[in-house]
């Protein structure tokens, strides 16, 4: 006879009824504990919100886990490459992080437990892009051994400023409209207002301030992430070094016109030490970017002898001389009108453009004295990269000048003197 026929067959007094007494001490239990149970989760449980936010929160975790564990080597088929690959991989992570997010909040937040949408749209953004996206991603930039997963994690941040333009992100609203007096409208981040729920002008400022908050901190990530791999010998390899550092120069090309367009907003506003925290990184990373241009001997650039290798250095250069261009543009004056038709046009100007007419007046450190010795000496950079004889001839004075100009030494450290 089997162990459980014996114990079914076997007959206990009601006073030594095993089940009777673990369902009195699983009650017990049950009306002990519920009270400190319903305390504890009764906010989550009718709390839409928190709920919707550590499921997003699960679903970011899982996806970076997946980027971090994997190999660095492309194993679909169906992408043209690792980048394609990976950057799939970051697709539900860019997508919550420019558009579920605030949607979320929007549709989620309850007047019991949030004053307004603001407040859950700030603890959405913070929770999930503050805390967790944008410092994992730049870890990532700045540690990871395969370059791939390293170009990856830059490229999300570019891809990220992209999104964050387009409808229903958390910076798709704008600060006046037509027909509301000059107070501005919500847009489709918040659903369009009538004249009737117009929010009132401290609601707007509270708006535009955290609007630019946002802007700026993805800004600083991005020109962090672009000079971490811009640092020469972030690889042993010279091969995989070039490459990534070629594609940290691109990616520095695509920011240095916003982020100094929001230095200059910072001046006009009048915030001196707001201005300086994005344009000190800014100064740094055009450093390392020319250090990468002109690299001392010892560089793979001089002593390689490959064609891969070469190729890399060739597209390393490339993307140099490209950036070099973009900071003359950028450190110079606007282009005078032309005549057309006996008219003055101007060459149309993307939102993200920026010249030096473009810098206010009145920053004790960031002036426009300043970045226009800056703008000429790369110009005079730009006009010595001649090839003459098979060689390239530029004056080291000038170079060693525009290293002093953006408060870099010799080896491109920040002079913190000049910034104290």
């Amino acid at each position: 006879m089997s162990l459980r026929r014996l114990s079914s067959d076997r007959q206990l007094p009601p006073s030594m009824d095993v089940d009777d007494d673990n369902k009195s001490q699983s009650s017990d239990i049950s009306d002990t504990d519920s009270v400190d149970l319903d305390s504890s989760t009764t906010a989550t449980a009718l709390d839409p919100l928190l709920t919707s936010i550590d499921d997003l929160e699960g679903r970011i975790i899982t996806a970076l886990d997946n980027f971090k564990l994997h190999p660095g080597v492309k194993s679909n088929p169906h992408h043209e490459s690792i980048y394609s690959e990976l950057k799939e991989i970051l697709r539900p992570v860019l997508e919550i992080a420019a558009h579920v997010g605030p949607a979320t909040a929007r549709n989620k937040w309850r007047s019991a437990f949030r004053q307004s949408v603001d407040v859950a749209i700030e603890e959405v953004y913070k929770r999930l892009n503050s805390d967790l996206i944008l410092p994992v991603l730049l870890e990532s930039v700045q540690s990871d051994i395969i370059p791939a997963k390293r170009a990856a994690s830059l490229g999300f941040f570019h891809n990220l400023y992209i999104e964050y333009k387009t409808q229903g992100s958390y910076l798709d609203y704008f600060e006046a409209g037509p027909g509301t007096g000059g107070l501005g409208y919500s847009g489709s981040l918040y659903g369009i207002m009538d004249k009737n729920t117009m929010p009132s002008r401290a609601v707007l400022r509270m708006r535009t301030t955290q609007k630019t908050e946002k802007s700026v901190e993805l800004l600083r990530y991005w020109v962090e992430g672009s000079s971490a791999c811009t640092v020469p010998g972030a690889f042993s390899d010279l091969q995989s070094d070039g490459a990534i550092a070629s594609r940290a120069v691109i990616s520095a090309s695509a920011v240095v016109r916003p982020a100094l367009k929001h230095v200059a907003e910072k001046i006009a506003s009048a915030d001196d030490a707001g201005a300086l925290k994005l344009f000190i990184p800014v100064m740094r990373m055009i450093g390392e970017v020319l250090r990468r241009l002109f690299p001392p001997q010892t560089s793979f650039l001089n002593k390689s002898n490959s064609n891969a290798d070469n190729k890399s250095a060739d597209a390393l250069k490339s993307a140099c001389i490209k950036f070099l261009e973009i900071v003359v543009l950028c450190f110079s004056t606007k282009a005078e009108p032309t005549m057309h038709a006996g008219r003055k046009t101007r060459q149309q100007a993307s939102s993200d453009d920026f010249a030096l007419d473009d810098l206010p007046m009145g920053h004790p450190i960031i002036t426009r004295q300043a970045l226009e010795e800056i703008g000429e000496d790369a110009f005079t950079i730009l006009r010595g990269l001649t090839m003459i004889g098979g060689q390239v001839k530029v004056d080291s004075d000038v170079i060693r000048d525009v290293m002093l100009s953006l408060g870099l030494d010799a080896n491109g450290k920040l002079f913190d003197r000049i910034y104290v």
